[in-house]
């Protein structure tokens, strides 16, 4: 090999180092961010879940067994309307098209989400009837917060892109 072919390889190699190294520590990062994300509460799911974190420990363990309790009732009501939504995407997209179809599938669906909802709003309120004045704010807080799901932050910082300009 001439001193010039060489060269050409050192500097090829170093670039190339250089972007895999890159590639390794901003994957590093990225991984911190998701696991510091993960750790802070009020980031991710239910907020009446969240709230549990911010009650004294006597409270939690029956605050969370309770909502459990209450999740695993409604867990049938959840499937329906995860079935109504998918019966539903599939009316949208066939041929020929029903609105009428697809309109009755959304409506069973947003019924078993607001029943579900509903019910295990009204444990909480059950369950708050015994706690404390400063107890109870802090599950007066989660009602106020929104629900996050799988959005998380960086969808609530963002516009909403089907939200008219103007």
């Amino acid at each position: 090999m001439t001193p010039r072919t060489l060269t050409i390889a050192l500097v090829a190699s170093l670039t190339l180092n250089v972007f895999v190294i890159a590639a390794v520590g901003g994957a590093a990062v990225m991984r911190h961010r998701v696991i510091e994300e993960r750790g802070r509460p009020g980031k991710m799911g239910n907020p009446l879940m969240r709230a549990a974190e911010r009650l004294p420990a006597e409270v939690r363990g029956r605050y969370i067994a309770r909502l459990r309790q209450e999740g695993a009732a409604v867990r049938p009501r959840m499937k329906a309307a995860r079935a109504a939504r998918a019966e539903a995407a599939k009316a949208l997209a066939a041929d020929p098209y029903d609105p009428v179809a697809v309109t009755a599938a959304l409506d069973r669906a947003r019924s078993e989400e607001a029943a579900t909802r509903a019910t295990l709003e009204n444990a909480v309120v059950d369950f708050a009837r015994d706690l404390k004045p400063e107890e109870r704010a802090v599950i007066a807080q989660a009602l106020r917060e929104p629900h996050g799901g799988r959005r998380g932050r960086r969808a609530e910082q963002k516009p909403d892109a089907l939200t008219p300009k103007g």
